[in-house]
């Protein structure tokens, strides 16, 4: 994403996962840039309506978030204005606090982590998305991230790109991710 999201542009970050992998995976990229974050009382709330607010000034803002994080503050919408904001959203659809997959792995059983923590939602994104009058796509493979980007440039308004994560798979990925890091650096 830092390599192919426009330099000159800004980006938003949420808390949780989003952010923890930002600092984690970004390399020389993290400070050639304009990069806002926040982190609400409970790590989450506030984060749609704090990007309406930067991309007003801030024209246009790529936001990366989870859905937890989005759906937490979903009525940021409600703003008369907020469809006209010039704010792209990268709405990462891994079904909801999935970062205390990883977190508490080694401390919880996998049935303990769903009943305690994991916030499972079948939000129709596209009706969502529908409803509030914002133009969504749907990404289905990372291959055509640069497309979605492309595309979200080309609408002077707020957009949605969902890309749908599966959990298990990515959670082996980024294990190996890990261990290639610390192996070679």
């Amino acid at each position: 994403m830092p390599e192919i999201w426009p330099k000159n542009k800004p980006i938003m970050i949420s808390a949780s996962s989003p952010i923890r992998d930002w600092l984690t995976f970004s390399g020389k990229e993290l400070f050639s840039r304009r990069c806002f974050s926040f982190r609400g009382a409970s790590g989450i709330d506030g984060t749609l309506s704090i990007a309406l607010g930067i991309a007003l000034i801030k024209d246009p803002l790529l936001l990366v978030t989870g859905d937890l994080s989005f759906l937490h503050d979903i009525n940021g919408w409600f703003n008369q204005d907020a469809k006209h904001i010039n704010l792209k959203i990268l709405l990462i659809d891994n079904h909801g606090g999935n970062i205390f997959n990883r977190l508490y792995k080694n401390n919880l059983t996998k049935l303990e982590i769903e009943n305690l923590f994991l916030m499972k939602s079948s939000v129709n994104w596209k009706k969502l998305a529908e409803a509030h009058e914002i133009p969504y796509v749907n990404i289905l493979s990372l291959d055509k991230l640069k497309e979605a980007f492309d595309w979200s440039l080309s609408i002077q308004k707020s957009v949605i790109m969902r890309v749908e994560i599966n959990t298990d798979y990515e959670f082996k990925q980024r294990e190996n991710l890990y261990k290639y890091i610390f192996d070679n650096h």
